[in-house]
């Protein structure tokens, strides 16, 4: 049996990019949407064919279809607007929230990176996200990849040690010396470095 269009209700600010829907109601034969609770949409800037929501969610204008984002390898959602792979936070907050401060980044407040409504979101510094994310638990520091600095030692040409240093980073700053360049006479690549040879020390 046919399904039955139901009217469609439409408040339109003074902005034409602007709509807010009490009622909005789809039906393409094969569901019908409902949208209660007067969300607000906005046109989504370089793709005009598509509108965003205050909730978080995208639809197609043309067709009048709710996208389904996709869930991306480190948790957040993405869609695809005219091929180009976008993601909904950011869409969210470009379209109703002030970067006066020209912000690189977005953070979710409640660490829920599914979570894209307009108040869960805000722009933020790289340094503030990450300070929000170990605070908050999501991140958390791993030692594995912590290296120990190894003790070196420095020698004239014939062999003769002249210097023991904690690090390479040690001797670099003492003396002024590139890291790099120690490193690299440390571990045989070169076989002097300053005029001098280096080693690492057997503990």
């Amino acid at each position: 049996m046919a399904k039955e269009r139901l009217r469609r209700t439409q408040i339109v600010s003074e902005d034409s990019d602007w709509l807010s829907f009490q009622c909005l109601t789809i039906d393409y034969s094969l569901s019908i949407y409902i949208l209660l609770g007067g969300y607000m949409w906005k046109k989504i800037k370089d793709h005009h064919n598509y509108s965003v929501n205050d909730y978080g969610e995208i639809r197609n204008d043309r067709t009048g279809r709710m996208l389904k984002p996709h869930l991306t390898y480190n948790g957040y959602l993405r869609v695809t607007l005219d091929g180009a792979k976008l993601r909904v936070h950011r869409i969210v907050a470009e379209a109703f929230i002030s970067n006066d401060k020209n912000f690189p980044q977005i953070n979710h407040k409640d660490g829920d990176k599914t979570n894209n409504q307009v108040d869960n979101l805000e722009w933020c510094t790289a340094k503030q996200n990450t300070k929000h994310a170990y605070e908050n638990g999501l991140r958390t520091i791993s030692y594995t990849n912590i290296k120990t600095p190894k003790p070196i030692v420095q020698m004239t040409l014939d062999g003769t040690i002249i210097g023991r240093y904690d690090s390479i980073m040690q001797a670099s700053r003492r003396y002024g010396y590139n890291d790099s360049n120690l490193s690299k006479a440390c571990k045989g690549v070169q076989q002097t470095a300053y005029g001098y040879k280096w080693q690492y020390a057997n503990l």
